[in-house]
């Protein structure tokens, strides 16, 4: 769609894979750009390493490695990301509805990566049932408030209290009734979760 941003994307592919969620895991959010998530010794075979990442076009860059052992892991991130990772906020024209506070702020999601002997096991995200984090990074302080109807005519994009600072942010989404909602705040009883690819699935 033309007036697509980056929230919109993601909201169609975070989760395409599928597969097995644990139901929840212990762990807070990024302090001092650190964060350290405990999702439980039950996946210590299956589980060697932690990165994430950034994709921007073809390319793509490790942000933050490091072991997982005893069921947890510890990432460190850099205070800054350069610009040649990142995107726009919104690409191209901003739809009725929506008001956007700094249209030349730039962003990058960043997904959390479970592997195995050098092979993407599942993926790891801070939410609820009905609720999914995003960990992104932006390099100015930006808002996007409002809705629009994508072109579909079915889809309805609605921003509310998404106020995203310069650094690190976690957006949260989620979808029900055609209606597809971000915000930036933390959901009641918001947890981490370790999502297993299914066996035919992993990369």
């Amino acid at each position: 769609m033309a007036s697509a941003g980056l929230f919109a994307v993601v909201a169609l592919c975070s989760c395409d894979k599928g597969g097995e969620d644990d139901g929840g895991g212990t762990g807070g959010l990024m302090v001092d750009n650190k964060i350290t998530v405990n999702v439980g010794n039950s996946y210590n075979g299956e589980i060697d390493a932690v990165k994430a990442m950034i994709y921007h076009g073809e390319n793509a860059q490790e942000i933050a490695a490091a072991a997982f052992g005893n069921g947890e892991f510890t990432l460190n991130f850099p205070a800054t990301v350069s610009d040649a990772y990142l995107s726009l906020v919104w690409t191209g024209a901003i739809p009725a509805g929506i008001t956007l506070s700094n249209p030349n702020a730039k962003i990058a999601d960043v997904p959390i990566y479970a592997y195995k002997s050098g092979n993407r096991v599942g993926t790891f995200y801070h939410g609820t049932s009905d609720w999914e984090g995003m960990l992104m990074y932006v390099n100015a302080d930006c808002s996007i408030t409002g809705s629009y109807i994508a072109e579909d005519g079915v889809t309805t994009y609605t921003y509310s209290n998404l106020h995203l600072k310069q650094g690190w942010n976690y957006a949260y989404k989620t979808k029900k009734d055609g209606v597809v909602t971000y915000t930036s705040q933390v959901p009641a009883g918001a947890q981490w979760h370790y999502l297993q690819y299914p066996a035919q699935l992993e990369p």
